[in-house]
C-alpha cells in the first residue's frame, strides 16, 4: 500500500512538536498531527492540551539525576530554538527548591546538580529569608537555588516555535486531532476528527495523557492520568514590579507540595 508519509507524529504538544522537529531535520516524509488552541474554550468539546498556558517551571535541579540530565540538555537547546524560530519563550529568573532542613530530597538534588556540573547555592533558614523576602517559609526550612539555566517557559510559545521549525525543516503540520490508528496492508492508517485518512510507514504516538484514548493503540498502555489544581492570581502592576526578582519556586514540606511562578504577562495584558 502506498503511503502519504514515512513518519506521522500524533500529538503536537511539547513532546510531539519537538519530535517532529528532530525527525524533519533527519529525513523527509514527516507529518505531525495536532490541533491549534481552541479560540473559544467555553464551547470547545475536543482535545484540550496542557500547554495552553503561559507559565511552566524549567530547571535542572531535581533529586532524580536522570530527570535532571534530560532537563539540562533540553534547557541547553532553548537558545537555538528561540534564535531559529524568532519566538522568545524562556525567562531565566532562576529556581529555588525549598524543603525541611536536612531532607533527603534536598541532599539528592544537590548531589545530582554537582554530578552534572550545575552551579547551585545551598541556603539555610536565614539565608532564604534574606535572599527572597517576598516568601514566608516555615521555620526550619532550607533550599537549593539555581540562578542560571532555570526559570520558566511559555509552553504555548515553545510549541509554536517547535511547530514552526518542524515546518521549516519540511514537515507537514496538520491542524486536526487523531481519532484512530490502525494497521492496514503493512502501513499505519491514521484517521482524524475531520474525516481524513493518512498512511505512514511508522507512527509515533506523543499525545500525553490522551495516548490512552480509545482506538489509538492495539492495547492500552499502563498509564494513570492525574488531575492537578492550577490557581491563577491576578496581581497589580505595582506588585508585579515588586516581585520582578522572584524566582520560580518548588516547595516540598509536609502537607504542602506546590509549584509557584513569578508574575507573568498574559496575552490579555494582565499579570498573573
Amino acid at each position: 500500500m502506498a503511503v502519504d508519509f514515512k513518519y506521522i507524529v500524533v500529538g503536537r504538544g511539547l513532546m510531539g512538536a519537538a519530535a517532529a522537529r528532530h525527525l524533519a531535520r533527519q529525513t523527509d516524509g514527516v507529518a505531525v498531527i495536532g490541533p491549534d488552541e481552541p479560540a473559544d474554550r467555553k464551547t470547545h468539546q475536543g482535545v484540550f492540551a496542557s500547554h495552553y498556558d503561559e507559565g511552566r517551571i524549567t530547571r535542572t535541579i531535581d533529586p532524580d539525576r536522570n530527570w535532571a540530565l534530560l532537563a539540562n540538555r533540553s534547557i541547553g537547546r532553548y537558545g537555538e530554538i528561540a534564535r531559529d524560530s524568532g519566538i522568545d519563550f524562556y525567562r531565566e529568573v532562576g529556581c529555588v527548591v525549598v524543603t525541611p532542613d536536612g531532607s533527603d530530597y534536598l541532599d539528592r538534588t544537590k548531589q545530582a546538580a554537582v554530578s552534572l556540573g550545575v552551579e547551585t547555592s545551598l541556603l539555610n533558614d536565614g539565608e532564604l529569608k534574606d535572599a527572597f523576602p517576598f516568601f514566608a517559609f516555615a521555620d526550619g526550612c532550607a533550599g537549593i537555588f539555581e540562578a542560571k539555566g532555570a526559570g520558566h517557559i511559555s509552553p504555548r510559545k515553545l510549541v509554536k516555535a517547535q511547530s514552526l521549525l518542524a515546518e521549516k525543516a519540511g514537515a507537514a503540520v496538520i491542524r486536526d486531532h487523531v481519532v484512530s490508528i490502525r494497521e492496514e496492508g503493512g502501513a499505519a492508517v491514521v484517521m482524524t476528527a475531520g474525516g481524513l485518512a493518512y498512511r505512514a510507514e511508522k507512527v509515533l504516538l506523543a499525545a500525553g495523557g490522551f495516548s490512552i484514548a480509545e482506538n489509538l493503540l492495539p492495547r492500552p498502555v499502563e498509564m494513570t492520568v492525574y488531575g492537578r489544581t492550577v490557581m491563577l492570581f491576578e496581581v497589580s502592576e505595582a506588585d508585579a514590579i515588586h516581585l520582578a526578582a522572584m524566582p520560580s519556586l518548588i516547595l516540598d514540606v509536609p502537607g504542602i507540595h506546590i509549584y509557584l511562578l513569578p508574575p507573568i504577562r498574559y496575552p490579555d495584558g494582565k499579570s498573573i
